[in-house]
Parts: structure tokens; C-alpha cells; sequence
């Protein structure tokens, strides 16, 4: 299954009389076969612009299911067809960058609650995906970096290959002074 995190593709898929819809960030496609479903088709990226794709291998849907075999209809259903008008599946709609369930597959998680987190130090190389509320990010001098929002993300450029941006950290809680 891939996932567009940036920019937007068109997937022509081989053997399709259909025209191929533009997928733009958030949109996933190969969720059929991610899932088990569907023999394999070859499809072909064509990028509208510069964009961002994350493949994310057959065997986390597969262990997902096996996890919880009851959200399987859920999700087939879920699941656009191909050529839809609307390629995005209903649970990105909200969260367009990226789904909390792929997060969770994939990557670990940083959670707190509004104005009680400690500093915390995010690695050179991380790529931060915003899947819940608004976070602000600061450099080691205390500036602002940037505030992401829900489907937003810092530092995808490291995915393509790309130098990172300066090291980032999220803001101490509301009354916290340095020692």
C-alpha cells in the first residue's frame, strides 16, 4: 500500500479503461492488495509535482488484521474503488498527511497533553507527522521553527534523501524554566 505525505501523483493502473484520479497528500492506493484482497496489478506513478510516497509493506496489513480480524470488513468497505471521484479513504479526511492507524503500524508515537510536556529532544533525521491537535517546534535556541497542524509534517524531505532541517524539540510546558 503507499501513502502520499506531500505534492500529488497519478496512478495509472495496467489494463484500466478508467481514467486514473489524482491523488493528492493523504490519499493511499494498493489497499486490496495490502489487505489480501486482490491479485497484484502493476500501476505507474506519474508526479503532478513534487511529491513525497511511503510504501508501506503488505505484511503490517496482514499482522494489523491478524491483531484485530474484526476491522477487516470495516476497512475493505471503507476502502475507494479504483477511479473514484474521491480517492481518500474516510479516515484521512480529517487527518490528510498521514492515519493514526499507520502511524501505529509504522512509527513511535510521541503523545502528551496540552501544555504538560517535558523537552523533548526529536533526532536529526526524524520525520514528524502530525496526526492529533497543533504543535509548535522550536530549535535549540528557543525559536520557533514552525507549527504544524493535523496531515502536516517536519522534515519529510530526509524520506527522498535530503539533508535535515535543523534539530527540532517541542516546547517545555507552560511554567518550566531551564536548570
Amino acid at each position: 500500500m503507499f501513502l502520499v505525505l506531500a505534492g500529488s501523483v497519478v496512478v495509472g493502473l495496467q489494463h484500466s479503461t478508467e481514467k486514473p484520479p489524482l491523488l493528492t497528500r493523504g490519499s493511499t492506493f494498493g489497499e486490496f492488495a495490502f489487505f489480501g484482497h486482490s491479485i497484484s496489478r502493476r500501476a505507474t506513478l506519474r508526479a503532478a509535482q513534487h511529491v513525497v510516497v511511503i510504501a508501506i509493506p503488505k505484511s503490517l496489513g496482514q499482522s494489523a488484521l491478524e491483531e484485530s480480524p474484526e476491522d477487516e470488513d470495516e476497512e475493505l468497505q471503507a476502502c475507494p474503488r479504483d477511479g473514484a471521484d474521491d480517492p481518500m479513504w474516510p479516515f484521512l479526511k480529517d487527518a490528510p498527511g498521514i492515519s493514526p492507524v499507520l502511524l501505529q503500524m509504522m512509527a513511535p508515537r510521541i503523545q502528551c497533553k496540552y501544555a504538560d510536556m517535558a523537552v523533548k529532544e526529536l533526532p536529526e533525521d526524524a520525520i514528524v507527522m502530525l496526526v492529533e491537535g497543533e504543535a509548535l517546534l522550536l530549535d535549540d535556541n528557543d525559536e520557533e521553527l514552525c507549527v504544524l497542524v493535523v496531515g502536516e509534517c517536519w522534515n519529510a524531505e530526509v524520506a527522498i534523501g535530503m539533508p535535515p532541517k535543523p534539530r527540532a524539540r517541542l516546547p517545555p510546558p507552560a511554567g518550566w524554566a531551564r536548570p
